[in-house]
């Protein structure tokens, strides 16, 4: 064994011999080298006569590891061979190793067999195929061996799967783990589709309903093209995920909620949805600072109305106002006499009416001092909410000074609800009829035969 301290500059001989030869004879020249514990390896070469017979090979960076290096020779016409080991390293220091077993021979020939196979990929990527405008789908593409690897031009990413995003020719191939490919393309076309789903509105089927309709209008986009074939329709709802509910373009008596189209023609479709919202239909209501008294009465009419846009208020015969807003109207009855107020309250073609009566009574003729009237009768309340929590539960006002009373209250339709003749304890309320509008007539006589009479109506409202 050689140890060998790395020279600085490359093409520096360490080892050599001469030696006789046969001509035109194949040799094996070779050696064993190893790094002796440095950072920088040698870079050894073996020539015979001066001329290269192996490639520059350097020396493991591990230490201790020993590496053959091997070259073969044929003698041609010559008669003797210089052997020489050359070190190709150029470092400064750090390149010493060391060499052992320099081996030279005749080259013994053996002999072996090797069966080369041609191997065979295959990819297919699918049938062509046409998609509709706005459709995502996702195309696979397939090879003879799970081994091989599958990457499509239009990602550059591993994967047998793609989803094309535009019309044209996407290629799929496919690499064997020795490297063989193979490729294949498909053909992506976009269907025209010559309509489009213009319009999806829905509106409520009536004035305060709880129901609405949905209707549907398809626009042909371009006129010089063919018609698109029969449409089919599927709608769902309510809410998304929600059943089928018909197949005709437009539909009705729908709850409130969400609604989902689907239109189908020459297999691709279109999809929207429409909200159903139900409106309440306008509500009029009103109330009066007093519904009777002695002229002239000064009166403010309160509008309460609600879910409406424009109010119209008929006094009688006085006069007619017409508003948009709620404020308060203040009118003076000069004349004696019973009104009947008139309020329409309006939200597009939908309206609904409230009545109120006031009753103007004739200036009290002054009784002779010191007698004075003791009746006393009022306010009479407009809108009641029997709902048993013991705020504005009862139908009832103050009567003092009277010597006989009574009062019905009655329904819509003239039933009599409610009867007392005490002044002084009478009130009704019942949580178990219907909200709505009710009457009352009521009749009250003093102990020096003054009489109070007044009629009209109230909201129940809960």
């Amino acid at each position: 064994m050689l140890i060998v301290n790395g020279a600085t500059a490359a093409n520096t001989n360490v080892w050599s011999q001469t030696i006789a030869v046969a001509p035109n004879q194949n040799y094996i020249f070779s050696f064993w080298a190893m790094n002796v514990a440095d950072p920088n390896v040698a870079q050894l070469q073996l020539r015979i006569n001066n001329v290269p017979i192996s490639a520059v090979v350097p020396t493991s960076i591990t230490p201790c590891i020993w590496n053959q290096i091997t070259g073969v020779w044929n003698s041609g016409s010559a008669t003797s061979a210089n052997l020489s080991i050359f070190n190709q390293a150029t470092a400064a220091g750090g390149n010493d190793f060391a060499i052992d077993d320099i081996f030279f021979a005749d080259n013994c020939v053996n002999r072996d067999t090797i069966q080369v196979t041609m191997e065979v990929v295959t990819a297919y990527a699918g049938a062509d195929k046409i998609f509709c405008p706005g459709d995502t789908d996702t195309v696979f593409a397939t090879t003879n061996n799970p081994n091989n690897t599958l990457t499509w031009n239009s990602s550059g990413v591993p994967g047998n799967f793609m989803i094309p995003d535009t019309a044209g020719i996407y290629t799929v191939t496919a690499v064997s783990p020795a490297g063989c490919t193979f490729s294949d393309d498909i053909l992506i076309s976009l269907k025209d589709m010559n309509w489009t789903i213009a319009d999806i509105a829905a509106y409520p089927s009536g004035c305060g309903l709880t129901n609405g309709v949905a209707l549907t209008n398809i626009d042909t986009l371009d006129p010089n093209q063919p018609d698109p074939l029969p449409f089919n329709y599927q709608w769902s709802g309510p809410g998304a995920g929600g059943p089928t509910i018909a197949t005709t373009p437009n539909i009705g008596n729908l709850s409130p909620g969400w609604y989902y189209l689907t239109t189908t023609s020459d297999g691709c479709s279109l999809s929207d949805s429409v909200e159903i919202i139900t409106t309440n239909g306008p509500v009029a209501a009103m109330n009066a600072t007093s519904t009777n008294g002695y002229a002239p009465l000064d009166v403010t009419f309160q509008n309460q109305s609600q879910s409406s846009t424009s109010y119209t208020w008929i006094f009688d015969t006085l006069s007619t106002q017409t508003t948009i807003n709620t404020d308060s109207i203040d009118l003076t009855f000069n004349t004696p006499g019973v009104y009947q107020i008139m309020l329409i309250a309006s939200n597009g073609n939908c309206a609904d009416t409230s009545y109120l009566t006031i009753t103007v009574l004739p200036p009290p003729i002054i009784p002779i001092p010191p007698i004075d009237s003791l009746l006393t009768v009022g306010p009479i309340p407009n809108v009641i909410s029997p709902n048993a929590d013991l705020i504005n539960d009862y139908f009832t006002f103050t009567v003092t000074g009277a010597e006989s009373f009574s009062i019905e209250i009655l329904n819509r339709w003239g039933n009599l609800m409610y009867s007392s003749t005490d002044p002084d304890t009478f009130g009704w309320s019942d949580t178990q009829v219907p909200d709505g509008v009710y009457f009352y007539k009521m009749t009250a006589t003093g102990y020096q035969g003054e009489q109070r009479k007044a009629h009209g109506f109230f909201h129940i409202v809960r």
